[in-house]
């Protein structure tokens, strides 16, 4: 089975959206990841696998490509993990690929299946909104920065087990919400330039 989510990379300050496609096939148990990935994205393949096996959910035993387009960008971003892991899940038939169509996904994986923050969510954000995506799913300490982007739903997202309960429609998250900035009236700055040396 074939499944293609979407996840992000940043060249410079520029975003770059990444095309997640897996295929799972009957065949000697294996995991190839392909498409220039930089050793931060080929180590997500255990990271993605322990993920997923602590997260409660047990994968039949197939081989399994993950193909990661364009294959001329290099990709060197570990926010590739969640993308990996909802594209792998939904090759599998465990979350519906038409709730994956629209969405961005954007965060590392530590191997109990919790999403750790990346750096480069803003023009990541930027490209997705570009790139018509609607939803944007990121860790909890990511979310502030992809809500300075309007057009965009924002999920923060604790761990796997919590996305897919979501993507399935047996949980649904809230999109997070801009914070209320507080006065700074009484917030005065007490540093200053003159303390600088130089």
């Amino acid at each position: 089975m074939f499944a293609k989510t979407y996840g992000a990379t940043t060249l410079g300050i520029d975003g770059q959206i990444i095309d997640v496609e897996v295929d799972v096939s009957p065949g000697l148990p294996g995991f190839e990841l392909v498409g220039l990935p930089d050793t931060s994205v080929k180590e997500s393949k255990e990271r993605v696998r322990t993920a997923i096996r602590n997260s409660g959910i047990q994968l039949r035993q197939e081989r399994v490509t993950v193909n990661l387009a364009p294959a001329d960008v290099r990709k060197d971003s570990s926010g590739l993990d969640l993308p990996i892991a909802v594209g792998l899940l939904a090759s599998y038939g465990m979350v519906p690929e038409a709730a994956v169509q629209s969405a961005l996904f954007s965060a590392e994986l530590s191997l109990d299946g919790n999403c750790r923050p990346i750096s480069g969510i803003l023009p990541m954000a930027i490209t997705a909104r570009e790139n018509g995506l609607t939803e944007f799913y990121v860790a909890p300490s990511n979310a502030d920065e992809a809500l300075l982007i309007d057009g965009l739903k924002v999920f923060a997202v604790e761990n796997l087990a919590q996305l897919v309960r979501h993507l399935t429609g047996t949980e649904k998250l809230t999109p997070s919400a801009p914070k209320p900035i507080k006065d700074t009236k009484d917030n005065a700055f007490t540093d200053d330039f003159a303390d600088v040396q130089g």
